[in-house]
């Protein structure tokens, strides 16, 4: 999505230390978020909306400022430097409208990203705001993708998917 090696890093960072000594499933969690996983390739629903998205944003020069531009293409707002979560849950609920299927992906990011919950998706206390919440939304979106494709690859990133939501929801 981003800088792929840095949000692994910053994912690696924020959660190893609360997964239990890595916990099972935990490298097959992180290997979904890696730079060769192509996650949008395989996620169905986050190709429907965010491809084109991200196409119009991946000039930008850094996680930064892609991040503020995606946020800015889908009326995401910064109030104080913070994520506006009004603004954000009129996207999420409008997208949800728009593509019914995607309910629990957008009730996820609601439930885990808002009210400041997406600091906790990025180590570095450097990282801007929306690439944090850009983070989250993208961590907590993939593991309840609900409609993956059928190749071999993409059902082994659907398995990943299933056990990093599990080691998620227990450290939660």
């Amino acid at each position: 999505m981003f800088g792929f090696r840095s949000v692994v890093v910053s994912f690696l960072l924020a959660f190893a230390s609360t997964a239990a000594g890595g916990g099972e499933g935990f490298e097959e969690c992180m290997g979904i978020f890696s730079a060769e996983a192509h996650v949008f390739e395989c996620c169905e629903s986050l190709h429907q909306r965010t491809s084109f998205d991200l196409i119009k944003c991946k000039n930008e020069t850094d996680e930064c400022t892609k991040a503020e531009c995606l946020l800015k293409k889908m009326q995401i707002k910064l109030t104080d430097g913070r994520i506006d979560d009004a603004s954000a849950t009129t996207f999420l609920d409008k997208w949800v409208k728009e593509l019914p299927g995607n309910r629990d992906m957008g009730e996820r990011v609601k439930k885990q990203c808002l009210e400041g919950q997406y600091e906790d998706y990025a180590a570095e206390e450097t990282t801007c705001e929306p690439f944090k919440f850009a983070l989250c939304a993208y961590v907590n979106s993939v593991v309840v993708c609900p409609k993956w494709k059928q190749s071999d690859r993409c059902k082994q990133m659907e398995e990943s998917a299933a056990k990093c939501k599990k080691i998620l929801d227990e450290i939660e």
